[in-house]
Formats: structure tokens, sequence, C-alpha cells
């Protein structure tokens, strides 16, 4: 199985290193996101990602509200297809993707890389 990591760039790194060592990852993709910017890797993750994330991936990481609003961008351009899980590492992004009807599977009681790692 996969993980798709949103972050914002330079922020979670530690986040970032427990999902490839805990999972053991045969996939893992990051996608950095900057607050309102849009990298090169958008038009990938619409057209060749998400469409096919929920027979490829276990789980969907998003790890801030900008992220989860990127996140949703995508997800809507890419036709709402069938998603993994999603953990959404705090309460502001867990509402930010169930406002938008998403269902979170998981959250940590805080929002932070070692209550995610203690919680699992």
């Amino acid at each position: 199985f996969g993980v798709f990591f949103f972050a914002e760039l330079g922020r979670e790194l530690l986040l970032r290193c427990f999902f490839r060592l805990f999972f053991l990852l045969r996939s893992c993709v990051e996608l950095p996101c900057i607050e309102f910017a849009q990298l090169p890797g958008f038009d990938a993750l619409v057209t060749d990602h998400l469409p096919n994330s929920h027979s490829t991936y276990s789980h969907i990481a998003i790890t801030s509200p900008e992220s989860a609003r990127f996140f949703l961008r995508a997800w809507d351009l890419a036709g709402r297809p069938p998603l993994p899980a999603l953990a959404a590492v705090g309460a502001a992004t867990a509402a930010t993707l169930t406002s938008a009807g998403l269902p979170v599977a998981f959250t940590p009681p805080t929002a932070t890389a070692a209550s995610l790692s203690a919680s699992l």
C-alpha cells in the first residue's frame, strides 16, 4: 500500500518521515502545498494520482486546512473519484474536509506528528 501526503512545504518533516518508516511504504507521493500557489505537480495529481487513489493508496494524509483546500480543488477537478481513508492532522483540517462532505477516518488528539505517532 502507499500514502499520499499533502503538507505545507518545509513543515511536518517528522510526520513525513514517520509515514515512510511506520508504513514501510512501497509508494509515497509527497505534494508540497504553499499557501495559495499551485505547483507543477497539480495536473499530475488531477489526471494520474487521484483517479486511482482508492486502489493505489491506503490513506491520504492531509496536514493543514490550506492543504485540505488544495486537495479538495484537485479532487473536484478529478471528478470526485472514490478515495482511500483520509487522515487529517488537526481539527481545523478535519473540519475543512468534512464540510466538503468527505469523511475523515483518523485525526490525532493534537495536531502534531508526535500525537499521530502515539495514536497509531
